[in-house]
């Protein structure tokens, strides 16, 4: 049996309309520096509804701004209507940490060093981001007013997510931990001292079999986690575990894995003593692992 649909010419019209709006924000995104954009409708998230309890519950730490309000008393950030009511759409743009040009993690060389593209100056990378969405606001609106469609009422701001936050930062620790344990292993292996390899000795092979366990761990948690968020549910504690365990397995990692490349592990053109500086922020950035301690212990109960 054949169905038909009868869609009205202004229906057509109008979803067309949209869709090549879309592709012009994307090109306009492109064009102020950005790698990704995508255009969402205004709505919250499932897990917004545990923002407010959340704070309640003085989880927020020292991180005031996280506890800020509207006109009317509500928590900006428990709901995007609170924070902009009058907003319709959301447009989303990511920058790609790596890129074609030397500093990356793709400069060519092993005598370099790779920084995340929005550390290549010496600005915050929040301005150095904002300073892109400015841009790309500007061209957005001077695009509406050149076809005629009014202009258009914007806001820009840069990250404000600290549950989602720790999660990306758990997910990301997974990744750089998997590269450095296999490249390690690589060179346990082809490190030879009085005529048997490092991989042979039991302490070197234990200790790397220990880490890569515990890195199993954190991959199996960080995908409950995934499955959690996808389903709405409260990620608070899991996402505070993950931050904490994945800030610490980092530390550990780096550790180790300079301590067997001996000396040459510790000379800053190596990778393992870049590594080993970088990782360090997996414990400080997006909250430091005493205030992801203070947070478990509330949730605990404890008077923390």
């Amino acid at each position: 049996m054949r169905r038909n649909r009868i869609i009205s010419r202004s229906r057509v019209n109008a979803v067309s309309d949209r869709l090549q709006l879309n592709d012009e924000i994307q090109r306009l995104a492109r064009d102020a520096g950005f790698d990704l954009a995508g255009v969402a409708p205004a709505a919250d998230t499932p897990e917004h509804r545990f923002f407010p309890g959340w704070i309640a519950a003085g989880h927020a730490g020292d991180m005031r701004y996280l506890e800020s309000r509207n006109d009317s008393g509500e928590l900006k950030r428990a709901s995007l209507a609170n924070a902009a009511p009058w907003a319709r759409s959301v447009v989303v743009c990511a920058a790609n940490y790596n890129s074609a040009q030397p500093y990356s993690t793709h400069a060519g060389t092993t005598t370099q060093g790779w920084i995340s593209r929005y550390a290549w100056s010496e600005r915050d990378y929040h301005e150095t981001l904002l300073t892109k969405l400015r841009r790309l606001e500007s061209a957005f609106v001077s695009l509406c007013e050149t076809r005629q469609a009014g202009t258009p009422r914007t806001w820009c701001y840069v990250d404000t997510g600290p549950v989602i936050e720790r999660i990306f930062a758990s997910y990301g620790v997974v990744g750089q931990t998997s590269f450095a344990l296999e490249r390690t292993r690589e060179y346990l292996h082809q490190r030879h001292i009085f005529g048997q390899s490092l991989a042979s000795k039991q302490y070197v092979a234990f200790r790397m079999s220990e880490l890569a366990a515990r890195l199993d761990l954190l991959r199996s948690h960080n995908l409950q986690c995934a499955e959690a968020v996808m389903a709405g549910e409260d990620i608070t504690r899991m996402a505070t575990v993950a931050k904490l365990t994945a800030g610490r397995l980092a530390r550990d990692v780096a550790d180790m894995c300079m301590q067997f490349h001996g000396g040459i592990g510790y000379m800053e053109e190596t990778w393992t003593a870049r590594f080993f500086r970088d990782m360090r922020l997996a414990s400080i950035g997006g909250g430091a692992d005493e205030v992801m301690l203070q947070v478990l212990s509330r949730l605990d109960g404890f008077p923390a």
